[in-house]
């Protein structure tokens, strides 16, 4: 079985102080099940909303709302856009290319923003994945700050493909592609629906953005920098879907971290 990881923490040392989105879908009530949360960050830079809505309806869209648009509108709209370009679209996906500010010195070639908002790379780091033979599509970054000609950031597309395991009390809706309720949890991929052709994908049910043990070895091997084992990339379990859910993981790990606490505190009063 091959090895997967997904985005760990990028804000340790973070270059960029600010950013701007393009157009998000904002929050609405599901028909259907009644979410009316966002639960998931699904992103498109690389296509343009403007081919599918209209100026009017443009501006019941985010990240500023000029006017609020009702449900039966909003779900209108996300339906358009599934079928423009046969993709997940829920509440808070997020299309066309983020704008940073990039204040920092940029140390590294990768960069993902919070919650997985999005995949960054150097242009020269994007070229050289591609030559290397890594399927790829990418767009130019908008960009402002001191480091933003330094950072020469694009943003690479990640396709919607992969399935996590739900937790017991948490069910998953097919009309608005949410889980309810709304808090995190634990990524576990489904062996049986795992995209291993691809060398990263976004999940379906949290849109955590997930790398294949392949294109982290790439990188590796182009001298890449930015995935740090522990820190920006973390394990992921991958485990059959009958299998059941292992309900002590949490609690196992809140007393390791409780033990390794107690353990910081100790050195430091030595």
């Amino acid at each position: 079985m091959k090895r997967f990881y997904q985005a760990g923490n990028f804000l340790e040392n973070s270059p960029v102080s600010d950013l701007t989105l393009h157009a998000q879908i904002p929050d609405y009530t599901c028909p259907a099940c009644g979410n009316d949360d966002i639960t998931t960050n699904y992103s498109y830079p690389h296509l343009e909303i403007g081919e599918v809505v209209t100026k009017e309806e443009r501006k019941k869209l985010g990240p500023v709302m000029r006017t609020r648009g009702n449900n039966e509108e909003i779900a209108e709209i996300v339906w358009r856009l599934r079928r423009k370009w046969n993709i997940a679209v829920s509440a808070g996906t997020i299309f066309g290319p983020t704008s940073l500010k990039v204040t920092t010195k940029p140390k590294a070639d990768f960069y993902v923003l919070v919650n997985h908002a999005g995949f960054f790379c150097k242009h020269s780091a994007a070229e050289k994945l591609l030559q290397a033979g890594i399927a790829i599509e990418y767009v130019k970054t908008p960009a402002r700050g001191k480091w933003a000609s330094e950072a020469d950031y694009v943003e690479l597309a990640v396709p919607v493909l992969g399935n996590q395991k739900l937790p017991p009390g948490k069910s998953f809706c097919p009309e608005c592609l949410r889980y309810r309720p709304g808090r995190s949890f634990r990524t576990i991929l489904i062996e049986e629906r795992l995209p291993c052709d691809r060398a990263f994908f976004k999940t379906i049910e949290a849109g955590v953005i997930i790398f294949s043990e392949t294109f982290i070895s790439t990188t590796k091997e182009l001298g890449l920098t930015g995935f740090v084992e522990g820190k920006t990339l973390l394990p992921v379990t991958v485990a059959k879907e009958i299998e059941p859910w292992d309900e002590t993981y949490e609690t196992r790990e809140k007393e390791r971290k409780a033990i390794a606490w107690q353990e910081l505190l100790r050195k430091m009063e030595q």
